[in-house]
């Protein structure tokens, strides 16, 4: 009888040790470990979208290989405040993640915005390349002086014009009022190219917006305008891709600093398969379903003709330019970079 209480005693202090360990972050008893926590991640879109599956996968990840000693709470359709404030947030460590576009960052990196560069991108694969390129790298490093850490990204769409009346040419387009992120230059630049009127509009305020006529056109991608009904009150698309896009599963620094390098370790394999996840999924299943859905809704989808296209590219070169100009001294060889050494080599 006194063994078998002595072999009780034993394994439970054992156990105790090893789940003190867990906790601590360090399964090996280290001090810069982490206690069981939740940690919460902020998306402005809706369930249905791919952000929010990422974010799901993410989560899901994070739980089963820490053992359900760290959990990430989801909070979808700006719960937490829109695009701009999550950022903030999460620079601050009031918000431990958010899956956002690259362009909210440029009030800290004015290179940021070369990410969305007009006309540049001929394919996704070109895309992603540019975004695991040397000078993504370098931006990656400039945001986490930032307080905040790239884990990895999300595609964020091809973007095309959506607007509330039909748009074939460059002519139907003077003059309207163009729905601008608050807080960027790039929409000044585009409106300089393009002839539109820019107005500030926060992305939660933009269905709204356009049913009021306070903007008539929107440079938007078909999963946004699927997911969040943009379609009712603006069912016409040309397609010229104005630009591919990204949101980057963006981590507060002073999150990541809390936790161990095993736990960091955790984090950032369940980021690189949820995102690596979401980056074959959406250009090859999640995109195309998303057009579907809105070609059954009568949504309608304008292909240029020819001579129309070569109107829409002959502004490429003069926007190219804006961009050099209009960012730091090292924005042309960026530019420079993803024109020649991707695109077209």
């Amino acid at each position: 009888m006194k063994k078998w209480l002595i072999f009780c005693f034993v394994v439970a202090v054992v156990f105790g040790m090893t789940v003190s360990a867990f906790a601590n972050g360090d399964q090996e008893g280290g001090e810069n470990g982490v206690e069981p926590r939740e940690l919460k991640l902020a998306i402005s879109m809706p369930e249905t979208h791919h952000y929010y599956l990422t974010a799901v996968k993410f989560a899901d990840l994070v739980k089963e290989k820490t053992d359900g000693m760290v959990t990430v709470k989801i909070y979808p359709n700006a719960l937490l405040g829109n695009g701009k404030s999550q950022v903030e947030g999460v620079r601050l460590g009031k918000i431990d993640f958010t899956i956002q576009y690259t362009a909210y960052m440029s009030q800290f990196i004015p290179d940021t915005e070369i990410f969305g560069m007009e006309y540049a991108f001929d394919t996704w694969d070109h895309y992603f390349e540019f975004c695991y390129s040397k000078y993504a790298e370098g931006w990656y490093k400039e945001v986490e002086e930032n307080g905040l850490k790239v884990l990895n990204f999300s595609p964020n769409g091809k973007y095309f014009l959506v607007s509330k009346k039909p748009i074939h040419n460059l002519g139907d387009l003077e003059g309207m009022k163009m729905r601008g992120k608050p807080g960027t230059k790039q929409s000044i630049l585009f409106d300089k190219i393009h002839g539109t009127a820019t107005t500030p509009v926060s992305y939660n305020e933009l269905y709204s917006s356009l049913q009021l006529g306070v903007v008539d056109v929107v440079s938007q991608n078909v999963s946004n305008v699927k997911n969040s009904s943009f379609y009712e009150v603006a069912p016409y698309i040309v397609e010229v891709p104005i630009m591919f896009a990204t949101n980057p599963l963006y981590m507060s620094m002073k999150t990541w600093d809390s936790f161990s390098p095993e736990v960091q370790k955790i984090i950032q394999d369940s980021a690189d398969i949820a995102c690596k996840w979401v980056q074959k999924e959406y250009p090859n299943v999640i995109e195309p379903n998303d057009r579907k859905f809105l070609v059954d809704k009568g949504v309608n989808f304008y292909t240029p003709t020819d001579s129309e296209k070569e109107e829409w590219m002959s502004k490429t070169t003069a926007i190219w330019d804006l961009y050099k100009t209009s960012y730091s001294d090292k924005a042309p060889e960026i530019v420079d970079y993803i024109l020649n050494d991707i695109v077209n080599r």
